[in-house]
């Protein structure tokens, strides 16, 4: 299905890290940074890659770096940021923090596109949008809520026609591939790629 559909990647990796007190995205985990885990985990999907941050650091993955055309406007302003720079209609956004969600899943949710702005993964009643997909059709929704400052993801998702999709747990471990790295101690004694 990856491959019949053209579709961009986008990974959010300019958030402050206030939480973490350094850049999240380039922390070490375990001999990998976590920007890595999600490359490695997209790049199977899609070769049309963008990192979304302001460090130039990043510059170093050999992917497009864009910085945001709203700053500090958190994660609405990094969608808004890859849905302006990306040329594919569907995008994979994840967040940098999110080192252990598989292409599997990601398929899952390519595989149940539809006519929806947004395709959204549910699980134990908790949504994901910072691991979904985006129409660029939302576009110009996203930038009306950036205008008038309403930065919350929940928000967004009650603008767009978004369609939430069970994460089946008998197929996905989802609280390891939904797991978000927030903090030193949310750092795993052991990271596995597999």
């Amino acid at each position: 299905m990856a491959e019949e559909i053209h579709i961009t990647a986008i990974i959010l990796a300019g958030g402050k890290s206030s939480r973490m007190g350094t850049d999240k995205g380039l922390l070490d985990i375990h001999g990998i940074k976590m920007v890595e885990c999600v490359l490695q985990n997209v790049r199977s999907l899609t070769n049309q890659i963008l990192i979304i941050s302001n460090n130039p650091e990043y510059n170093a993955y050999g992917y497009p770096v864009c910085s945001d055309i709203h700053k500090n406007c958190g994660p609405l302003g990094g969608i808004h940021a890859g849905l302006s720079y990306s040329k594919t209609e569907w995008n994979i956004v994840v967040g940098c923090d999110l080192p252990y969600v598989t292409p599997e899943v990601l398929s899952f949710l390519i595989s149940n596109i539809s006519n929806a702005d947004a395709i959204v993964p549910v699980h134990d009643s908790f949504t994901e949008p910072l691991c979904a997909l985006y129409n660029k059709i939302s576009l110009p929704k996203i930038e009306s809520l950036l205008l008038r400052q309403e930065l919350k993801m929940q928000n967004v998702l009650k603008l767009l026609d978004s369609k939430f999709i069970d994460v089946p747990k008998e197929k996905f471990d989802v609280n390891a591939i939904f797991k978000n790295i927030n903090s030193m101690k949310d750092v795993p004694v052991a990271i596995s790629l597999s």
